[in-house]
């Protein structure tokens, strides 16, 4: 099932939605786009109950926007739960650190970066927010003078 969600909305994926007549939910953004009609558009309520007699339900997305509505609609699930562990950056190394044990990271709060020593980093090392996408609030140190 397709979530269809801003900020973009492709005419080929709409297309190919219609010619393939694959399963679209009709949230507002999908009516807003003419995903209206057909055998493969289910109202939210119905895709919701869909899901619920699957063990695990596969939904597609063409935006990260859709998560909200994933976390809201479909909290019965593991989904929300899924996307957090991907999205998250520390729950995401957290979980990848028995594969790569020397990969170093480590949690820094916001409210701790001011006092936090370059000397317990390995230089050059990334910052990172835990949660964000398009590399925003993503910074390279490579020297103890480039510390923020």
């Amino acid at each position: 099932m397709i979530l269809i969600d801003d900020p973009y909305v492709s005419e080929f994926l709409k297309d190919s939605i219609r010619t393939h007549g694959l399963p679209v939910v009709k949230t507002e953004v999908a009516r807003q786009h003419g995903l209206t009609d057909g055998p493969h558009v289910f109202e939210e309520q119905a895709a919701i109950e869909q899901a619920r007699g699957k063990a695990m339900p596969v939904f597609y997305t063409n935006s990260e926007n859709a998560i909200g509505w994933i976390a809201k609609h479909l909290a019965f699930t593991e989904l929300p739960k899924k996307i957090d562990l991907f999205k998250n950056k520390v729950k995401f190394r957290q979980l990848l650190k028995p594969l790569y044990p020397d990969f170093f990271f480590c949690e820094v709060r916001l409210d701790q970066l001011e006092t936090l020593s370059t000397a317990d980093l390995p230089l050059p090392c990334i910052i990172k927010p835990s949660v964000g996408f398009f590399s925003m609030g993503v910074y390279r140190v490579s020297t103890p003078q480039e510390w923020p």
